[in-house]
């Protein structure tokens, strides 16, 4: 090292971001990563204002988690709930998975870490209905059956054979612990495979597809698609009506006629300020 020179080493940053959660008055953003070659990498993080990411979560109890992909916290006991398909490793960015493809709950407060859900080929999107009584959660298997295939599943890309299914559990209490029963097909996309999936707070469904966003009501009753020519992956819910959609390398804004106000992604309990920097939860 020359005379003079001042040694700086950087920290990694986060492995392929995807969906994050945050709010009105809220202290930082929660981000999912659905990392890289090496181990650790794939997890929850959490940046507040200001500050570095904060690793909150990379591995279930040893065994590292595959390509975390989306996740929600509960609007009233601050748990979060997100889902860990194994795409990272069909995409050839993430290592052979060390666990099946899961829905997760932790709560950052207690450090529980527990599978709500099994038995899904490739869970991606995930959300609470308004009143947190109900989780929906997209199964994309039909897009990366094959691997490699089109982030929005065109029909070069999916398989239609294969799962594009939103699935709807009930939240039941148990021992002062929430569980997922009851699974049930909620809705089928129209093209393609529902990735990201969000609720409004009248009960509205709204779940990101190859020709746009997809909507049912809270009974499975298709009300209408709104048309985006390369589809949509993720997109986020706002106030009066508002709508931020993600497709491809595009950003579209819109804005509907009728005021919608969407579900809460984000708890009365927000992932706390005091976390050490330097300290993992699991």
């Amino acid at each position: 090292m020359p005379a003079g020179a001042i040694p700086y080493q950087t920290k990694p940053g986060i492995g392929r971001p995807r969906s994050g959660v945050g709010g009105r008055g809220s202290s930082g953003v929660l981000y999912c990563a659905q990392g890289n070659p090496g181990p650790g990498t794939s997890g929850l993080f959490y940046m507040p204002t200001g500050r570095p990411p904060i690793n909150l979560l990379s591995n279930y109890y040893g065994r590292d988690f595959n390509s975390v992909y989306d996740v929600v916290q509960h609007p009233d006991d601050g748990s979060l709930w997100f889902t860990d398909p194994c795409i990272g490793f069909e995409q050839d960015f993430r290592k052979r998975p060390q666990m099946p493809c899961h829905v997760y709950r932790f709560h950052p407060d207690t450090g529980d870490l527990r599978v709500v859900a099994d038995g899904l080929n490739r869970p991606a999107g995930i959300c609470f209905g308004p009143d947190a009584a109900t989780v929906y959660v997209t199964d994309a298997d039909a897009l990366y059956n094959n691997g490699g295939g089109s982030i929005l599943g065109s029909n070069s890309g999916a398989d239609t054979r294969r799962a594009a299914t939103i699935y709807a559990f009930d939240v039941l209490r148990r021992g002062g612990s929430d569980f997922l029963t009851n699974k049930r097909v909620f809705a089928y996309a129209l093209r393609g495979t529902p990735l990201g999936i969000r609720c409004d707070a009248a009960g509205n469904v709204y779940a990101g597809c190859a020709d746009g966003v997809e909507v049912w009501n809270a009974g499975g009753v298709l009300l209408g698609v709104i048309e985006v020519p390369a589809g949509v992956s993720s997109f986020c819910l706002s106030h009066d009506g508002e709508m931020f959609l993600c497709s491809e390398q595009q950003l579209w804004w819109v804005h509907l006629k009728q005021t919608m106000e969407s579900a809460p992604r984000w708890g009365a309990a927000p992932v706390p300020m005091t976390v050490d920097p330097d300290d993992n939860f699991i």
